[in-house]
């Protein structure tokens, strides 16, 4: 049996409301700003929806960050070229300078190809079969954009696309980590993309939401979780090949844990944190709902009640199936930086919810270890462990 490698992070990459790369991302969830304002997608001559809050990316010119080759080449699959991109240049890497079976991409979604999927049957109805873009169809699945990603670089490694609510972009960048250590694989570009689409926004409204306002996870005051959109990739390399090419290590990857407790969401978060280990920080999928963010402070506050909390969707939104990868970046910059952000929107924790430390301001100071935790309301909860580069 091989030994198990270490595994480290090596580069971060984003495409936000904050704007382009990880810094701006990061720049705003440390000041606690939030980026909702009035959104309404629109798609052809569907009818069309009433401005909600949002925190959207607006006006993306993937040509500008791209460059040529982007015909037939979904919003979706543009957003996560960009933020892959972006974080090859972070980790310092090169078309060609590492063998091309040794990358691969782990991609996790819940919307990806939905509404290209709709668009196709759009036109097939109303202008005929013969009318349908060849292009449209490859661009109609879940696991499009992390295609384009793998024939954009030319990357010839392990290709997997996840797709849930929740735990998606958490879990491939855990599986991303697994296949490292059993030395399958080299560098893996893993993390996630959600767009606000228009059947998504068609969702939300017919189930009731969005909200009015922006979101106030754990606070009094919260009535659900604003929609946000965004791209996240992470580097993930072995330890020793990042070494040898001399790479910046921003983060040492830890356990990885995965659960199912139907009915009890509370106990699935408090197991796989427990399965993370110990942390300085903890970053929390809370968005503000009333439910989930009531699991999510008894599972804290079982085991980790004195750790500082921080729930990034407060201030980017509820990426869904990339709110992992969100989370995970902003605990990677955590870890480098020294300092926990602070949770926007929250002013006073809810008299109802268990004692925890929400970070309401920043908290900087040195950390050892951070976890990052998604949970969603049928009990599937996930966490993942980082540790402070060596």
């Amino acid at each position: 049996m091989r030994d198990l490698r270490k595994v480290v992070i090596t580069g971060l990459g984003a495409v936000s409301a904050y704007g382009l790369g990880a810094d701006p991302l990061w720049r705003g969830l440390l000041a606690g700003r939030s980026c909702v304002a009035p959104a309404s997608p629109t798609l052809e001559d569907l009818p069309a929806i009433p401005a909600f809050p949002a925190s959207a990316i607006g006006a993306f010119s993937a040509r500008d960050v791209l460059g040529k080759g982007l015909r037939g080449v979904c919003r979706e699959s543009q957003l996560l070229l960009a933020a892959t991109l972006f974080a090859r240049r972070d980790a310092g890497l090169a078309d060609g300078a590492v063998a091309r079976d040794a990358e691969g991409v782990f991609a996790g979604t819940r919307w990806a190809g939905l509404e290209d999927y709709l668009h196709f049957h759009l036109e097939r109805s109303i202008w005929g079969p013969e009318k349908v873009s060849p292009t449209r169809g490859p661009n109609t699945g879940f696991n499009a954009p992390a295609s384009h990603v793998s024939i954009r670089h030319d990357l010839q490694g392990p290709n997997l696309t996840f797709a849930s609510r929740s735990s998606a972009s958490l879990d491939a960048i855990g599986h991303a980590a697994d296949w490292i250590r059993k030395q399958r694989v080299k560098i893996v570009y893993a993390g996630g993309i959600e767009s606000l689409s228009y059947p998504r926004a068609r969702h939300l409204l017919a189930a009731g939401r969005p909200i009015a306002e922006a979101a106030r996870p754990f606070d009094a005051r919260r009535t659900g979780a604003t929609p946000g959109e965004g791209a996240v990739i992470v580097v993930l390399e072995d330890a020793e090949h990042a070494r040898a090419r001399g790479a910046r290590i921003l983060a040492e990857v830890g356990a990885w844990a995965m659960a199912f407790e139907p009915a009890q969401p509370d106990r699935a978060a408090r197991r796989v944190l427990r399965a993370a280990g110990p942390a300085d920080a903890i970053f929390g999928s809370a968005s503000g709902d009333r439910a989930l963010d009531a699991w999510e402070a008894a599972a804290i506050a079982a085991d980790h009640a004195d750790v500082p909390v921080c729930a990034v969707k407060g201030a980017a939104g509820e990426w869904e199936g990339a709110s992992g990868a969100l989370q995970v970046l902003a605990a990677t910059r955590a870890l480098a930086d020294r300092v926990v952000p602070p949770t926007a929107g929250f002013e006073r924790l809810d008299p109802e919810l268990p004692a925890i430390r929400v970070a309401g301001a920043a908290r900087p100071g040195a950390l050892a270890s951070v976890a990052v935790v998604t949970l969603h309301g049928s009990g599937r909860a996930s966490a993942l462990a980082l540790r402070a580069a060596p």
